[in-house]
């Protein structure tokens, strides 16, 4: 049996937040846990107050990280990125960690980075990687949503990167970003995110939940997850659900679920839809309650809605990796989504779904009118959107990340710098 390896989760951010990233690791950790690894998380102290208030353990530990040191980057990145380098130093001679896992790319991943390049030149290579989530790295088309619109940031991102050890992408789009960035391909894997099949095959109540959301039984369910911002693009779904309520005799309802989505409702009134969309705040919440004992995706309750629908669509700008789409394929629903950066990486026409140009609502219209007017073109795709997404089952992807990390770990010796700042 390999030896157990002791790995350190960098984040800027961790539980109680719950948003996808946090609730990832949390998994992630806990499944490496399970085969015998030992997990820290170094995360910011803000949140292991927070975590003191659960009465339910963690089964990994949890490290403060200095605070403020973040906050230098607004005023001096080089300063910032010493500061950073001396707190990694001295929590890995303490802790000496066989891996640290980076998350997002900015500002964890840069210090990571940063600090193994100069500790390397003075022999003291640890071996990392830094896993992006999506907008820390990619930006819309109409450069609308995502971090690199600072100049500052994306000047910082695109110096130091290139130098990373390993760069974990989560879709064929991020890894062709950093391709254009100057990352070696031998140096970027392809790692999604991961999905519980499991929570999907306990059986649930469907007419509940319709009832439980006002939605009328006999109607056509289209089903859209994610909070309300630019990134989701939610007036082009409105603007194509009033398409199809103009041009079609049968009725239908368009189910969006997720956080702040309460806010799209003089949208949807100004467009005259009440009687077709429902919203619904149901989901990931913005923190965990103190006595939450599990974090798990989806939600129970959301679960619940996937399997009430008939079929999913996303409207977005951007995606690194929607948990929310896989979640609706293993669900066995299927899928539209828009041809934008990330979104489309997941699916293809030729076996799991259709895609549509962003911003477009008469396109998305005739797609949603195709598939409600098809019953036998939605048992065709929700087939073939199961089995896609069964692909990413978390045994698969905890083994992958394992296999990355037993090689990093195992080429300690033969790595060599790319090149000095």
């Amino acid at each position: 049996m390999p030896k157990p390896l002791r790995i350190a989760f960098f984040t800027p951010s961790f539980l109680p937040k719950c948003s996808g990233a946090e609730i990832f690791h949390h998994n992630l950790a806990t499944r490496l846990i399970e085969r015998g690894h030992r997990v820290s998380v170094v995360l910011p102290r803000r949140y292991l107050n927070d975590l003191a208030l659960f009465p339910v353990k963690l089964s990994y530990d949890l490290i403060p990280y200095p605070a403020n040191t973040w906050s230098y980057f607004k005023r001096s990145p080089r300063f910032a990125l010493l500061v950073n380098r001396l707190a990694l130093g001295r929590l890995q001679r303490r802790h000496r960690f066989d891996l640290w896992h980076g998350i997002v790319t900015y500002p964890t991943g840069i210090c990571l980075v940063d600090w193994q390049q100069h500790a390397t030149r003075n022999g003291r290579q640890t071996p990392y990687l830094v896993r992006s989530v999506g907008d820390d790295v990619l930006v819309s088309n109409g450069k609308e949503v995502g971090l690199r619109r600072d100049p500052k940031i994306a000047s910082l991102i695109q110096r130091i990167i290139p130098n990373v050890r390993m760069m974990i992408a989560l879709s064929e789009t991020m890894r062709r970003e950093y391709l254009r960035m100057g990352v070696p391909e031998e140096r970027l894997a392809i790692v999604p995110n991961a999905v519980d099949l499991a929570r999907f095959r306990s059986p649930t109540n469907r007419e509940q939940t319709r009832q439980l959301h006002g939605l009328a039984p006999e109607r056509f369910v289209f089903l859209a997850v994610g909070r309300n911002h630019p990134q989701k693009d939610y007036p082009t779904l409105l603007d194509a659900a009033f398409r199809l309520h103009r041009s079609l005799k049968v009725p239908f309802h368009l189910v969006i679920a997720g956080r702040d989505v309460r806010g799209l409702k003089p949208e949807v009134e100004r467009r005259g839809l009440e009687d077709i969309v429902r919203l619904s705040e149901i989901g990931i919440p913005e923190s965990a309650s103190p006595d939450a004992s599990a974090f798990e995706l989806p939600p129970v309750a959301m679960a619940d809605l996937y399997r009430a629908a008939d079929a999913f669509v996303m409207s977005s700008l951007l995606e690194g990796f929607s948990s929310a789409l896989l979640e609706a394929m293993a669900a066995g629903l299927p899928v539209i989504v828009t041809d934008s950066p990330g979104c489309a990486d997941f699916v293809s026409e030729e076996n799991s779904g259709w895609i549509v140009p962003p911003g477009n609502p008469s396109m998305l219209a005739n797609k949603m009118s195709a598939l409600l007017q098809n019953a036998q073109v939605r048992s065709d795709l929700a087939g073939r959107s199961y089995r896609r997404a069964s692909q990413f089952d978390w045994p698969m992807v905890v083994d992958r990340y394992l296999e990355i990390y037993g090689r990093l770990v195992g080429a300690r010796e033969n790595f060599v710098p790319l090149r000095s700042d």
